[in-house]
């Protein structure tokens, strides 16, 4: 059965610290993984705050709880984020991961009809593993086995920052407000596509076949 959400509480906030400690871990060797890549923009790490955790701990499906261990099965405990200027750069990044940190699931998101412009970017889960962790973490209880990677162009973040406040309000936004999400959403993506372009000819220039 469940844990009361007051253990649920208590137990991840005597954890914190550790996820602190894991998540600078993390975003330095990730930093140094990526340090001989082009256009990383940022690299970034940081623990999920107790607040948020205990939010989506209380989040129902289907009128039953989603998590049935949140300590556990919440993967966003630690997360990361790789910031690049172009789309194709997520590919170099995903390519310099391959050999270094195992994956336990990859999705790319984008909004489901050709027509729509929405949420976009590339989410890696990957298995924290004993060389991450300093000694402590042995002596969790229930702790997660994964983090979260988000991977994203600087126009895809530009976008989905503000996108995440309003998606939790978006039942109160009126028609014209949802209109200009999905303008913005559309701004972003040509913004990329733009960029793209200009970013192969500018290669074709300095690498004339």
């Amino acid at each position: 059965m469940r844990r009361e959400l007051r253990q649920i509480k208590a137990a991840y906030e005597a954890r914190v610290e550790l996820l602190k400690s894991v998540a600078h871990t993390l975003e330095n060797e990730l930093g140094s993984i990526l340090a001989g890549l082009p256009h990383i923009d940022r690299v970034y790490f940081r623990s999920k705050s107790v607040a948020s955790f205990i939010e989506k701990a209380k989040a129902m499906e289907e009128g039953r709880p989603k998590y049935d261990h949140p300590l556990e099965e919440i993967e966003d405990q630690i997360a990361g984020r790789v910031l690049v200027f172009y789309r194709s750069d997520v590919t170099g990044v995903l390519k310099a991961l391959e050999c270094k940190w195992r994956k336990a699931e990859h999705q790319h998101r984008r909004a489901v009809s050709m027509s729509q412009f929405e949420y976009e970017t590339t989410h890696r889960i990957c298995v924290i593993t004993p060389d991450m962790c300093p000694p402590e973490w042995a002596d969790l209880e229930d702790p997660p086995a994964t983090f979260e990677l988000q991977i994203r162009t600087l126009a895809q973040h530009a976008w989905s920052e503000p996108q995440h406040a309003f998606y939790k309000n978006r039942g109160g936004l009126r028609e014209s407000s949802e209109r200009k999400l999905y303008w913005a959403a559309a701004s972003a993506w040509g913004i990329d596509s733009i960029w793209e372009e200009l970013q192969h000819e500018l290669s074709q220039l300095h690498d004339p076949q």
